[in-house]
């Protein structure tokens, strides 16, 4: 196996770090909300009473430490159903900067990120209509 020269473990490290400070204060976040039962609402919400597509994230990722699978799904089923595949992307990504030290997104990401953007676009107007309410969190 090759092992990585000063400039690929230099971008390793930097993203390691910055993936740990986002984990570190995604459970500084899930502790606060657990504790105090007080969560960031949605400003889009507040302003316009709609659900946006990222509505029920928080308790959706609750429900996910908790394993209970069906809440998480009935909070955001799209970004829940997304999520795994957006991780491989974005882990993929990653892998790439550190080898290779550029950041360009190839045509499949590119189309990837349009189709779940498109997806997105369309599950925050469904979970919003009455017959689709049981999308919204």
């Amino acid at each position: 196996m090759k092992r990585l020269n000063e400039e690929q473990n230099k971008r390793l490290k930097g993203v390691l770090k910055s993936a740990a400070i986002i984990f570190v204060i995604g459970i500084a976040y899930y502790l606060f909300v657990k504790i105090t039962h007080l969560g960031i609402p949605c400003v889009f919400n507040l302003i316009t009473g709609l659900h946006c597509p990222g509505c029920g994230i928080s308790r959706m990722f609750i429900s996910l430490f908790a394993l209970d699978f069906k809440d998480a799904f009935g909070y955001n089923a799209f970004v829940l159903l997304i999520g795994p595949v957006a991780a491989i992307f974005v882990l993929r990504h990653y892998i790439i900067y550190i080898l290779k030290g550029t950041q360009k997104s190839d045509k499949l990401e590119t189309v990837l990120l349009i189709i779940a953007i498109i997806l997105a676009i369309a599950f925050g107007v469904l979970r919003n209509i009455p017959t689709f309410s049981f999308l919204a969190p």
